[in-house]
C-alpha cells in the first residue's frame, strides 16, 4: 500500500509598524504574496491601529494581550508558523517568538532600541542606552510637551523614501490629533518586551538600515545576542531609512526573505515592477 506524505501547511503572520498598518508597512508585500501562491497569511493589526478605532486608545499591556491570543489561536492551526514583524511589529515579533514559539522569524528594523542614528531624545533614549536601563515604570515621567515634541519629530522622520506618499501625515490626517499617551505607551511596550525578553532558539534574519533615523543599527545586535539558534543573520543596508520593505532596496530585500522562510530562489513580481 502507498503512504501519501501529508503535506505541511505553514502560517505566516506578519506585523505592521507604530502607527502605521500592513500597506505602509510592507509596501506591495501582500501582492507578492499573492502572485507567489503562498496562502495561510494574516496580517495582524496592533490594537488601536485599524482603520475605525481610535488610535488615542492605544495601550501597550492590551495591545499585548491581543497579538499573543491572536498569534496563540492562528498557531494552532498549522503545523509550521513564520513571524514577520517591521519596526514596532518586529518588537513584538521577538515577544511572541521568545514566548509562545515560532519556527522562523523575519525582523526589519526592529525597535528594540528607539532613537535612530540620530538620537531625538536624551529623555527617552537614555534608558535604552544599555541592557541595565530597561525598567520604565508605570508612572514614567515624560511630560505632554515633550512627547508631543517626539511624536512630532517621529512623523518627521517616516516620510516616505521610496517617493510614495507621507503616509504617516495621511494617518494623523484621518484619525485626528495624536496624544503623547500613544508615544508614551510605545516606550512602554518596548521596555516592557526588553525587560521579559530571555534567549530563544529560531532561525532568524534581521534587516536594518544604517540611516535609519528612528532605529539604531545596534538593535539588530540586541535582539541577535539572544537568539541561540545557529542559523541567524544581519543585513545591514544603506541608501534607505526605516522604511525598508518600501525604499529602492524592497524587491532584493523580499527575495531574501522569501529564501530564508519558503526555500524560493525565483520570485514572481507584479507587473509595475519590472
Amino acid at each position: 500500500m502507498l503512504w501519501l506524505k501529508k503535506k505541511e501547511t505553514i502560517g505566516l503572520f506578519i506585523i505592521h509598524g507604530f502607527l502605521g498598518n500592513p500597506d505602509t508597512s510592507f509596501g506591495n508585500l501582500p501582492v507578492i504574496l499573492k502572485k507567489n501562491k503562498i496562502k495561510h497569511v494574516l496580517f495582524e493589526t496592533i490594537q488601536a491601529h485599524g482603520p475605525n478605532d481610535d488610535i488615542n486608545s492605544f495601550d501597550y499591556k492590551i495591545a499585548k494581550e491581543q497579538i499573543e491570543r491572536d498569534y496563540r489561536f492562528f498557531k494552532e492551526q498549522y503545523d509550521k508558523t513564520y513571524i514577520i514583524g517591521f519596526s514596532l511589529g518586529g518588537v513584538l515579533a521577538t515577544f511572541l517568538a521568545s514566548k509562545v514559539g515560532t519556527d522562523r522569524l523575519v525582523l526589519v528594523a526592529p525597535a528594540l532600541k528607539y532613537g535612530g542614528n540620530r538620537r531625538m531624545s536624551d529623555k527617552i533614549i537614555e534608558h535604552f542606552k544599555s541592557n541595565d536601563k530597561t525598567e520604565i515604570e508605570d508612572n514614567i515621567n515624560i511630560s505632554d510637551k515633550d512627547a508631543t515634541k517626539l511624536l512630532k519629530e517621529y512623523l518627521k522622520s517616516e516620510k516616505s523614501n521610496d517617493g510614495g506618499v507621507d503616509y504617516q501625515t495621511d494617518f494623523v490626517d484621518r484619525l485626528g490629533k495624536i496624544k503623547p499617551s500613544v508615544f508614551v505607551n510605545f516606550v512602554k511596550m518596548i521596555a516592557s518586551i526588553r525587560r521579559s525578553m530571555g534567549y530563544f532558539n529560531v532561525p532568524t534574519r534581521f534587516y536594518i538600515s544604517e540611516n535609519d533615523d528612528l532605529v539604531p543599527t545596534d538593535a539588530v545586535f540586541y535582539g541577535f545576542d539572544r537568539i541561540t539558534n545557529y542559523d541567524k543573520r544581519i543585513l545591514i543596508l544603506s541608501k534607505v531609512k526605516h522604511r525598508i520593505l518600501a525604499s529602492e532596496l524592497k524587491y532584493d530585500v523580499y527575495r531574501d526573505i522569501f529564501y530564508f522562510l519558503y526555500g524560493k530562489e525565483k520570485i514572481k513580481w507584479p507587473k509595475e515592477s519590472k
